[in-house]
């Protein structure tokens, strides 16, 4: 957003005033644009399962971030860097989902899906899941809440190596775009 710059030294009086604030005003003009953006009326959240609202949408997730029992909700990003320090705990995690014949992956953002830079990613397991049938009609390609486990010490045989993987107990919600 420009500033247009005869109308800030209309505002300030000379040209040296109004070069001291432009950075301010061209601050506040895309802090308020971001904030617009934030808000917009196009962005839902779909509970995955409508009789368990309660579970459901940013309202009431994090619950412990809101000093309500229920599990902490963790960045993609730690869990990724550091997954001992997340082993065995429960948490609620949101990224992009991708669901495969084989396997189901939990992303950073779509650009890791697409670029596949696996080391943006955890494995999502749904052998524990309670609503696994709502997770494989809803989640596919969409940014999703889960809840699970982490299990840092699971050996991936496809790729050779251990990896993190979410042991996943309920699916949350998808985000939808109008």
């Amino acid at each position: 957003m420009m500033i247009n710059q005869a109308a800030t030294e209309g505002l300030f009086g000379d040209k040296r005033s109004a070069m001291k604030f432009t950075p301010l005003l061209t601050a506040v003009g895309i802090a308020s644009f971001l904030l617009l953006i934030s808000v917009s009326p196009d962005t839902r959240i779909r509970a995955a399962d409508p009789n368990q609202a309660k579970d459901a949408g940013s309202a009431n997730e994090p619950t412990a971030a809101k000093g309500l029992p229920g599990p902490p909700s963790v960045s993609l990003v730690p869990i990724i860097a550091d997954p001992e320090r997340f082993h065995g705990k429960e948490v609620v995690v949101t990224g992009f989902v991708s669901i495969g014949r084989d396997l189901n992956t939990l992303w950073l953002s779509k650009e890791s899906i697409e670029y596949k830079i696996v080391e943006n990613a955890i494995i999502i397991d749904v052998s524990k899941c309670e609503n696994r049938s709502a997770f494989f009609a809803e989640a596919d390609g969409g940014c999703c809440g889960l809840r699970g486990v982490i299990d840092a010490h699971r050996l991936n045989e496809a790729i050779g190596r251990v990896v993190p993987v979410l042991v996943m107990t309920k699916f949350l919600w998808r985000q939808v775009r109008y």
